[in-house]
């Protein structure tokens, strides 16, 4: 294994140290420095959706224990599917909306977040009853409540981790941190 070999790996072992780049923070000081500037892709969207099903999921199952219903995840399953299936359809328009700068939104930006939250309640509702289930009042509120909890509130811890890692990552490039 010569000099050669090494360089040949170099890009490959870069990119496996610093992790998917869905989960990168932006690059460089100035250039998408912001959470809302990071794009959507194919992973982002994936994972995105995926913490969405969680919180869907979740939001059923201690709905049908208040009620002390079966939790089953068959049962879970039948509550969750219209919120599921209204979370995809969400994250889709927020996926395919331009900003008015151009480009993209995030997936957690703020628009990003109302847009899921409230297609998912709202979808979610219409499909429920289209299915033969009831949606009084009452659960409209404690939907918007609890979902807007779910949804929205894994976003802004997103949305901070990625300010976080952003502000270390300029941190570290900084000139006067080059020396230690």
């Amino acid at each position: 294994m010569g000099a050669g070999h090494n360089q040949s790996l170099s890009p490959i072992w870069e990119r496996y140290r610093r992790g998917p780049s869905w989960a990168s923070p932006p690059p460089g000081p100035g250039a998408r420095s912001r959470p809302e500037d990071v794009g959507w892709s194919i992973v982002r969207l994936g994972v995105a959706v995926g913490i969405d099903v969680v919180a869907v999921l979740l939001f059923a199952l201690v709905g049908r224990r208040s009620h002390d219903e079966a939790n089953t995840f068959v049962d879970v399953l039948g509550t969750a599917w219209p919120y599921l299936a209204a979370t995809v359809v969400g994250s889709l328009i927020a996926a395919v909306l331009p900003k008015r700068s151009g480009g993209n939104r995030s997936p957690y930006s703020w628009t990003t977040s109302v847009i899921v939250w409230v297609t998912t309640v709202v979808l979610g509702m219409v499909l429920r009853m289209l299915s033969g289930d009831t949606a009084a009042w009452p659960f409209w509120i404690v939907a918007f409540i609890s979902l807007g909890i779910l949804l929205i509130g894994w976003r802004v811890v997103a949305r901070a981790v990625l300010r976080a890692r952003a502000r270390h990552t300029v941190t570290a490039g900084s000139p006067r941190h080059e020396g230690r």
